[in-house]
């Protein structure tokens, strides 16, 4: 009605299906401002919109783009519901996905805003976007963030990027404290002091990332004969037996055992007590000579970040995550060795929860709906965001 008030001659000579189209934007909250975001034809592909969707009902989505899969949930919630690959390796691991800023490299953004907008659209098919918390990587360049907010733009009105492990921190209620990600790409030891990241502290190492593990179980199937048809089914049972078969040595839980671990491509694969050590050490042992293991790489975020009663204090809120950190034993065995090269090894305390391998989703989803933490939302109109 508004519309037809203010261009009365158009609206005289418009179809009955331009009118309808007219009156569904307006109700959509977008007919003031003509298409915009909310209204444009790429809406039609089931994905988040502006303004109210018809079942009445409005949410923050929370968006991990993380190295290796693509976690989505929205506010409040404690769990992803949906987890999608999200990266595309040089081994192929999943060819048919693109490569995420997380990795370093430079992303195919086409192909990746595909597969966040099919996340986010099966998250909550029937839910509007009110706001968007989207991870990025620590030091990530200031082009990336700019790319991520206006993606993030398209889906709602108000946008929150922010680094993955300072979330992660913050969700496991720590403002300050070590965050230890052991993700698809290298592990990462990220110093966060009274809720924001020290980035000149941050310390990382490739050879303790799920990639280098998947290569040490690749010498571990390739010594007991197994053969496959391709990388990808390679690469795939190599992801299989590190999730059910790798394991730290830890005086803290029982004694290893045989574990038969069955393939996708119908082959089994028996491993000893070695064999699952051997894959699981190369966190502590650094995979060669000189290298550096995940303790010495926390220790040294540490002392790089603070000293002194600071410096405990970052020690007694060690916090790991990622998918690597599920290998048995690990938060128990890191403990143990950061207590024999810190000073004061009565302040070292390890924190790991069940859900670890989310856990910067799910730092975003309890930040955007606690009601007593202000976001920093960025919208279209502000300038210079920081």
């Amino acid at each position: 009605t508004l519309l037809r008030h203010r261009q009365p001659q158009k609206a005289a000579r418009a179809s009955k299906n331009d009118q309808e189209h007219t009156s569904r934007a307006v109700a959509n909250g977008c007919g003031a401002r003509g298409p915009g975001r909310g209204a444009s034809t790429r809406s039609k592909r089931r994905q988040p919109r502006h303004g109210q969707h018809k079942s009445g009902r409005m949410a923050i989505y929370c968006l991990d783009a993380g190295a290796a899969t693509t976690r989505v949930c929205l506010a409040g919630e404690d769990a992803p519901r949906v987890r999608v690959p999200s990266a595309r390796g040089d081994n192929e691991q999943t060819p048919q996905t693109p490569s995420s800023p997380s990795r370093g490299l430079a992303p195919d953004w086409a192909a990746a805003e595909e597969v966040w907008l099919a996340a986010l659209a099966a998250a909550a098919p029937t839910v509007d976007a009110q706001a968007v918390v989207i991870t990025k990587p620590l030091l990530a360049p200031e082009r990336t963030t700019r790319r991520l907010r206006k993606f993030a733009l398209k889906i709602a009105p108000r946008v929150w990027v922010c680094e993955a492990p300072t979330l992660a921190l913050l969700g496991a209620g720590l403002e300050t404290g070590v965050a230890v990600d052991v993700g698809a790409t290298a592990a990462r030891a990220v110093p966060v002091v009274d809720g924001r990241a020290v980035p000149h502290a941050a310390r990382a190492a490739a050879r303790l990332g799920g990639d280098a593990l998947d290569a040490r179980v690749g010498q571990v199937l390739t010594a007991k004969g197994l053969r496959f048809s391709s990388k990808k089914s390679f690469f795939a049972a190599a992801r299989k037996v590190k999730e059910t078969a790798a394991a730290v040595q830890s005086e803290r839980r029982p004694q290893l055992s045989l574990l038969t671990v069955e393939l996708e491509d119908g082959q089994s694969v028996s491993l000893t007590t070695e064999d699952r050590l051997r894959i699981g050490e190369q966190l502590f042992d650094g995979g060669g000579i000189d290298a550096v293991g995940l303790h010495e790489l926390v220790l040294a975020a540490a002392v790089a970040a603070a000293d002194g009663a600071k410096r405990a204090k970052l020690l007694n809120g060690v916090f790991v995550c990622g998918g690597g950190s599920l290998v048995d034993g690990l938060p128990e065995r890191l403990g143990d060795e950061l207590r024999k090269l810190a000073a004061d090894p009565d302040a070292v305390q390890i924190r790991a929860g069940p859900r670890r391998q989310d856990a910067a989703v799910v730092g975003a989803a309890a930040l955007a709906a606690a009601p007593d933490v202000e976001v920093a939302w960025a919208t279209a109109d502000a300038k210079n965001i920081s």
